[in-house]
């Protein structure tokens, strides 16, 4: 009897090109994960996932052809340029597609409107899209055209004929003009590209016009990471849940405003809390998106837009922050049995209208989301068949977004 491994390591074996663009904790985590996973993947998925290209803003390009520069030389496979492999040019244990430790990376932080200097860009030509060419730096003031040259500079990487999947890991900004994430995006789908990303903004502004640019191209558009990190939403509801009608949604949607409130429930002041937070990396040095509650908003607008049925205006969303928050507040509402919660709520009012806000509210202790303390997020899903169903995750870690960008790829791979 044929053993069922010998069986699976028959099949044929199937390459993933993956290109970065943006290289910061998420990027770095997501490549130790597939380190970690390509044996895995191998065997029970007979997939390799490589990595065709990277892109930073401070290290330029790197692509096929250089890739072993970025990825350790001594233990990095060669990428393969083939899209099959049989499983005989594979050894029993594969070696790792990529290497566990990666460089020290800095993201891409452009838009179309704010770079006061430019550093050396290795840009790839349309006549060889693995070629490099390096550009001289410079501390001028960028005329108008140096800064779309920047951005082209990101595009021509994008259209690398090598790359099956572009992963758009830049960092969230919001601007009155189209930021260079949703070019990148719109790009990569009009390419035809599959495209996933972590970037709560081009989700949470242009989500329905992207997903039609997706699927008109037949490709796919994955935000898993975008709202619960790694914890699954997008995939639960579309699978777990398949069939049932969300009456209404509510969450704890940030894992940084609930680590200080919860930290306050203990006495700690918002201050103190905050310092903490930064600390031990749970909010940024400017921590304005948190605790103001814009980024719990972001993420309320992704959920209404993929979930729901009716037009919700991004820029009249209704939220608040808890920075206004006291102690004294906190202890009031405890001796009343409740406590505060940062928490994004969407409701279907009616088959085409939606409402959304994220409002600082009390709620019982027997409430579900009450449990919900330290950087942990949650969300209640109100359906028609089943109730309310909560799922909670880490909002924040090494490889809490960086498995949601993976879960993503495995998703991908199953419809490729």
């Amino acid at each position: 009897m044929n053993d069922p491994k010998s069986l699976q390591h028959s099949k044929e074996i199937r390459t993933l090109n993956i290109a970065l663009v943006g290289m910061g904790t998420v990027g770095k985590g997501l490549l130790e994960i597939l380190t970690q996973k390509a044996t895995w993947l191998l065997t029970e998925r007979n997939l390799q996932i490589g990595v065709s290209g990277i892109i930073t803003r401070n290290n330029g390009v790197f692509n096929a052809e250089n890739i072993e520069e970025v990825l350790a030389p001594s233990q990095a496979v060669k990428f393969s340029q083939k899209k099959h492999t049989s499983a005989a040019e594979h050894t029993a244990t594969p070696p790792p597609t990529i290497l566990a430790q990666t460089p020290k990376y800095n993201s891409i932080t452009t838009t179309l409107h704010t770079q006061p200097t430019r550093p050396e860009i290795h840009s790839t030509t349309a006549a060889n899209p693995t070629a490099t060419v390096a550009e001289t730096p410079h501390n001028e003031e960028l005329t108008a055209q140096e800064q779309r040259s920047e951005l082209d500079d990101v595009l021509d990487f994008i259209a690398n004929p090598l790359h099956d999947v572009i992963i758009e890991l830049t960092p969230t900004i919001i601007a009155k003009t189209p930021t260079a994430a949703f070019r990148h995006i719109e790009h990569a789908l009009k390419l035809s590209k599959n495209v996933i990303t972590a970037n709560k903004g081009p989700i949470a502004e242009h989500y329905d016009p992207l997903n039609q640019l997706a699927q008109s191209n037949h490709c796919n558009l994955l935000f898993e990471a975008t709202v619960l990190s790694g914890t699954p939403v997008f995939n639960l509801h579309k699978y777990a849940l398949a069939g049932t009608k969300l009456h209404a949604l509510e969450g704890v949607l940030n894992g940084t405003s609930n680590f200080i409130l919860d930290k306050m429930t203990h006495g700690v002041s918002y201050r103190e809390a905050l310092k903490e937070a930064q600390t031990l990396g749970y909010a940024e040095s400017d921590p304005s998106y948190d605790i103001s509650g814009k980024d719990a908003m972001l993420k309320t607008v992704i959920l209404a837009k993929t979930f729901f049925t009716g037009a919700i205006d991004f820029a009249a969303v209704p939220y608040e922050g808890i920075d206004k928050l006291t102690l004294a507040a906190i202890k009031s509402a405890h001796a009343e049995h409740t406590c505060y919660k940062l928490i994004g709520r969407i409701e279907q009012k009616t088959e085409t209208t939606i409402s959304a806000q994220v409002v600082l509210k009390k709620i019982p202790f027997s409430h579900p989301l009450a449990s919900v303390t330290g950087n942990f997020n949650a969300i209640n899903f109100e359906t028609d068949l089943l109730g309310t169903i909560t799922v909670v995750g880490k909002g924040a870690g090494k490889f809490t977004a960086a498995y949601g960008v993976f879960n993503d790829l495995l998703t991908l791979s199953k419809t490729n």
